[in-house]
């Protein structure tokens, strides 16, 4: 029995060390694992292309988002932190595949359809930004450069990886469309040149097998899928902006190239200068050359959107409305806009209706004062007739005794009683009353500017003395007045070729009228019409627009912007101001015109006094032949 309880002991204490040494051993297999120390082996290249992209999971997943796989092959593991679109098996999508796919991965067989050709009808290809083609079978080298040539055209970033299997490797080749610059893992093996770029691309090849993760470790990311745009060289990107001493309408064609070593001065001379300094600066923080391939008129915007969505531009530095756009598509799929915004203001700028000196003399007196002097003149006209008739006094008499008291001469009616010198005396001081003031004001009225009412809301343009308003496209969404339609002329108009005729009203941004206003002296209403907002465009997926992004937001936020708005806009500001004090402070010359109100007065009263004459003289012939008929 003794024998037997010690046999049954040691056995049961062989198994439990048994037990702890498998245990062991497989906890160390399941650390080992989940680590990705050990690899199951390939048994084929798919399998080594799989190990590949899992280990390009593993380092930079976050980077990946969505991922899209195209094939018939099935390498990748249920993971539920993948989130994985089989766009070729429509049963297996787990979401819909309206979802924005960043990372894109395809095998390629021996008979495949043009890949491009599928995946642009299968999927949404605007946020594309790296993919790998596995051609498992070696079949799909010279369909590659179209394919190449498709995926740039269409993403511009050139994250593009052709994977080809040899002897237990995968052989890699890559672009780099933007500059002759690749990590250490890449080796470059040639150039080539596509007719829709300017420059060579660069060509890299690069090997991946089992030991490359472990030499490279956590730096397997960077060196695989490399930030092309790092370091540029001198990459040229195509711009459109405003020119110096241009104003028609249109876009002109250029080839003027802006590098590190153009004088400043030259680039301000040809360009808007706000626009011409961006450049510059865009040249020098990320080693670029500005291409201007388009120039627009200085004062006017010109429509580009359609040539950066071609890919014709790469980045407009005139800024773009967008709330009319927004109408005919969604401008955010298709364009990246920059922060900040710029705000804009529209306005309605009209001519100063200047008054003549006879209409400031009225509105300086008013209808009342207008209406007591005509009561006052009638009460001394028949005072003054009663008071001669005695003496058979003419009624020109009486008319011209009237005339001089509106211009203060002494008159030569008697006043015998005391009544009459009262009556005469309260006329006497009216008259003196407004002599003084009209004398002490007349120079005003002659020589100072005034105006009438001017245009400040979208109804005082009614007013049947504007007979057109141009206005640009978008004002179509707040002119719904009837009255107003009829005549107003919605499109690209140029309102310094209309404003010549004061009758013409122009609706418009106030930044492309504020130097019609200087020049013009135009009117400008207290408030704006409709605000609206504008930026830089770039294309959505244009592989610079982060980085050109950031330039903008470090010159605002550092205040260089507002800088160069003070000081190029200085001048005008300077013109409107002095502009503001001479009309304030100043008298201008006499003019015909402005004394042609004496004549108007001249001219009432000799017709006055020859009415008064005709009356005088059909009364005396009237009485003469009643004389006679008697």
């Amino acid at each position: 029995m003794g024998s037997r309880q010690v046999v049954t002991s040691q056995g049961l204490l062989i198994q439990e060390v048994n037990f702890k040494m498998n245990k062991l051993i497989a906890l160390v297999f399941i650390q080992n694992f989940v680590s990705s120390q050990i690899q199951i082996p390939p048994k084929n290249n798919l399998a080594l292309f799989n190990n590949m992209m899992r280990d390009l999971f593993n380092n930079c997943r976050a980077e990946f988002r969505t991922i899209g796989f195209w094939g018939h092959d099935q390498i990748f593991p249920t993971d539920d932190k993948a989130d994985i679109v089989l766009l070729n098996k429509n049963e297996m999508l787990k979401e819909p595949s309206t979802r924005r796919i960043k990372f894109l991965v395809a095998i390629l067989g021996e008979f495949n359809p043009d890949p491009e050709k599928t995946l642009f009808e299968v999927m949404p290809t605007l946020e594309i930004e790296t993919m790998f083609v596995f051609d498992k079978n070696n079949s799909n080298e010279k369909s590659m450069d179209s394919i190449f040539d498709w995926f740039q055209n269409r993403f511009e970033n050139s994250k593009f990886y052709y994977c080809t299997a040899t002897e237990g490797k995968i052989d890699i080749v890559t672009f780099n469309t933007f500059a002759d610059v690749a990590p250490a893992f890449w080796a470059k093996i040639g150039e080539v040149q596509f007719p829709d770029d300017d420059g060579d691309w660069s060509i890299f090849k690069a090997e991946y097998t089992e030991n490359t993760k472990y030499i490279y470790g956590s730096e397997l990311c960077e060196n695989i899928i490399f930030d092309r745009t790092k370091k540029l060289h001198g990459y040229k990107i195509k711009v459109s902006a405003k020119l110096q001493n241009f104003s028609e309408p249109k876009l002109v064609v250029l080839n003027d190239l802006i590098t590190k070593d153009t004088d400043v001065l030259r680039v301000t001379s040809m360009l808007f200068p706000m626009q011409g300094l961006f450049s510059k600066f865009l040249t020098n923080y990320l080693d670029v050359s500005v291409n201007i391939t388009h120039g627009m008129p200085l004062y006017r915007g010109v429509d580009t959107s359609v040539m950066i969505m071609d890919g014709t531009l790469d980045l407009g530095l005139t800024p773009t409305h967008w709330i009319a756009k927004d109408r005919f598509f969604k401008f955010s799929t298709y364009f990246h806009l920059p922060c900040p915004s710029l705000f804009y203001y529209n306005i309605i700028v009209t001519h100063n209706r200047e008054m003549s000196p006879l209409e400031k003399i009225f509105e300086f007196y008013g209808w009342l004062t207008i209406i007591v002097t005509l009561i006052i003149i009638f009460i001394a006209f028949i005072v003054i007739y009663l008071l001669n008739s005695e003496s058979n006094s003419s009624l020109s008499f009486t008319v011209f005794e009237c005339l001089r008291l509106l211009i203060g001469s002494s008159i030569y009616t008697r006043m015998d009683s005391d009544n009459t010198r009262i009556v005469f005396s309260v006329i006497f001081l009216y008259f003196l009353i407004i002599q003084a003031t009209f004398f002490g004001h007349l120079a005003a009225f002659l020589t100072k500017p005034a105006y009438r009412k001017n245009v400040e809301t979208l109804k005082d343009l009614k007013d049947p003395y504007y007979t057109a308003i141009y206005s640009h496209v978008g004002g179509q969404s707040y002119i719904t007045d009837p009255v107003l339609l009829n005549k107003t002329k919605f499109g690209d108009f140029e309102c310094g070729d209309y404003i010549n005729d004061t009758s013409i009203a122009c609706i418009d941004a106030k930044s492309n009228l504020k130097y019609l206003v200087a020049e013009y002296n135009l009117h400008t209403p207290r408030n704006f019409i409709k605000f609206s907002y504008a930026s830089l465009t770039m294309r959505h997926n244009w592989a610079l627009r982060h980085r050109v992004n950031n330039l903008i937001m470090r010159l605002a936020q550092s205040g260089i912007t507002e800088f160069w708005e003070k000081k190029f806009e200085q001048p005008l500001h300077e013109k409107l101001k002095r502009k503001h004090d001479i009309e304030e402070n100043f008298h201008r010359p006499i003019s015909v015109a402005d004394v042609m109100f004496a004549f108007i007065l001249l001219s009432v009263g000799l017709f006055s006094a020859f009415l008064s004459f005709v009356v005088e003289y059909l009364l005396e012939i009237f009485t003469t032949i009643n004389m006679f008929t008697r």
